[in-house]
């Protein structure tokens, strides 16, 4: 139901006076349409629809405005700035850099939802769709190229599909460009592990989305089929479902950096061994039990976010079973107390220091060390037995 307007009298200079009916942002004067900012009226065959109901005039619709009263986009938007784009459609053929064309260079500014048609050599085609993350649109300037990167300080199985930024569609800029980031600063990317999964568990009914693009992997050399069969096999020993979320880290070496918010009640990871690979959630060492006979009554003294790495722990557990700890290594957003006159319980984390907590008596402090049902999984032990194996320079 259209709502009244309010009645408004406009002295014109050197005319009459004129009452008009303002309503919805609108100015209506005897069924003509006059709209705010307009230097003169507009003409007064303008139709105007009444309700049937109350008899007073409905909101114009958008096809009767005159265009030169029609916002443009720029106007739409706050202060000139560009809106997110709700997707935008791209073609490619390859995510090999040495077989890049201008045809696969994507334009994936400002779009919360990337839909990609990968186009197989035999003429194929399927649609897929990424994100830069949850509900959030990817940052402006990202243009460039999909390319498939195995990190020469990790294992075969740490391949992934990254985002290369470049200045043109030319792929000779491939070089000189640099990869996307997430807002946590590690690579933007689609796991090989999580595609591999995806390939050989696709239920019957549905076909997977990104089967032609995973198959160019190994069409194009950059990935043996023995090796998606065997991080197919890790992630079903691990117990790991397709229908959950993604793990928030996947590490496949304990030098792998790990994104920590510090009011989050735990973190996700999958340690990824060579047998096995185990979805883990961790209670986060940056919350403590303010009432210890309380469940569920954690406090959080500190806001902020982390990137992190678990080391091999300097002491064992009683058992002599290696266990691991948490270094920091860098502050992504500023870490700021989050409790008034706080009594500094748990230390704030520091760029370079190893995480603590306070030892059961609550007087003194410890390193913070994963525990030992975590510590003694078959892919974390696999993990601390291989540290540093693969550690070289990128």
């Amino acid at each position: 139901m259209a709502q009244t307007g309010r009645v408004a009298e406009i002295d014109t200079v050197g005319g009459p006076n004129y009452n008009f009916n303002v309503l919805y942002g609108y100015l209506f004067l005897n069924s003509a349409l006059w709209v705010h900012g307009n230097s003169e009226l507009e003409a007064a065959q303008t139709a105007v629809r009444y309700s049937t109901d109350t008899g007073a005039p409905e909101r114009p619709r958008r096809d009767v405005l005159p265009k030169s009263t029609q916002r443009t986009s720029a106007e739409r938007s706050d202060k000139g700035i560009k809106r997110p784009r709700p997707y935008k459609h791209h073609s490619v053929r390859t995510a090999d850099p040495a077989r890049l064309t201008a045809d696969d260079f994507l334009d994936l500014s400002h779009v919360v939802q990337g839909t990609i048609t990968f186009v197989a050599s035999s003429g194929q085609r399927q649609t897929f769709t990424i994100y830069y993350g949850s509900h959030t649109p990817f940052p402006p300037n990202t243009r460039g190229f999909l390319h498939y990167h195995t990190p020469a300080s990790l294992p075969a199985t740490a391949g992934e599909i990254r985002f290369r930024v470049t200045h043109g569609a030319d792929p000779k800029d491939f070089q000189a460009g640099s990869d996307l980031l997430r807002p946590d600063g590690l690579p933007w990317s689609l796991p090989l592990i999580m595609l591999a999964h995806g390939l050989n568990r696709q239920p019957e009914d549905m076909r997977f989305r990104k089967e032609l693009l995973v198959k160019s992997l190994v069409r194009d050399g950059l990935v043996d089929a023995a090796l998606l069969d065997g991080l197919t096999a890790v992630v079903d020993a691990g117990g790991w479902a397709s229908t959950r979320a993604q793990p928030t880290n996947i590490l496949h070496d304990l030098g792998q950096l790990l994104h920590i918010e510090l009011q989050n009640r735990s973190f996700s990871c999958m340690f990824v061994g060579t047998r096995k690979a185990s979805p883990t959630k961790v209670t986060s060492p940056f919350a403590y039990d303010r009432e210890p006979k309380l469940a569920r009554r954690l406090a959080y003294p500190f806001s902020g976010s982390t990137l992190c790495r678990f080391e091999k722990s300097p002491v064992p557990l009683s058992d002599g079973t290696d266990t691991l700890v948490l270094r920091v290594v860098k502050l992504v957003t500023p870490v700021t107390c989050t409790i008034e006159d706080y009594d500094g319980y748990l230390a704030a984390p520091k760029e370079g220091g190893l995480v603590e907590v306070r030892k059961q008596n609550g007087r003194t402090s410890k390193l913070w060390t994963l525990s030992a049902k975590l510590a003694k999984d078959e892919a974390i032990q696999d993990l601390i037995r291989s540290a540093g194996v693969h550690r070289t320079r990128e």
